[in-house]
């Protein structure tokens, strides 16, 4: 059997170094209005309307026409088969993707006009 001869480190291996193009991502839009200060009240309405999101624009979306009202107080679960959407769902409600048709609205204001950081910091 013939063995190969070894090779210094530096010929075995190569560093992988992006340029900072690779490094540039799309940037959430951080714009919006600030809610009031009490939002969302204690027992706020959550409202989904219609909704329909996906990943990208290029990809087909995975949250199709969901339409659901939970009224303050009220205790639920989303219950469903692997890829059914529910991590799907509650990306949706911070906003890590973004709906292209209808609305969510918490205690009556939708989430897509307030400002991300104020939406993901008062949901938390």
């Amino acid at each position: 059997m013939r063995r190969s001869p070894l090779l210094p480190p530096s010929s075995r291996t190569r560093a992988l170094t992006p340029s900072p193009a690779d490094l540039e991502l799309e940037q959430e839009n951080q714009g919006g209005v600030k809610p009031p200060a009490i939002w969302p009240t204690r027992g706020a309405t959550i409202e989904v309307k219609n909704l329909t999101a996906g990943y990208a624009p290029e990809l087909p979306p995975v949250l199709k026409n969901v339409s659901f009202t939970v009224q303050g107080g009220e205790k639920i679960g989303i219950v469903g088969r692997t890829g059914s959407g529910k991590s799907s769902l509650a990306l949706s409600f911070f906003r890590f993707i973004e709906p292209t048709s209808g609305h969510i609205s918490i205690d009556g204001l939708d989430i897509n006009s307030l400002a991300l950081d104020d939406l993901r910091s008062r949901l938390t």
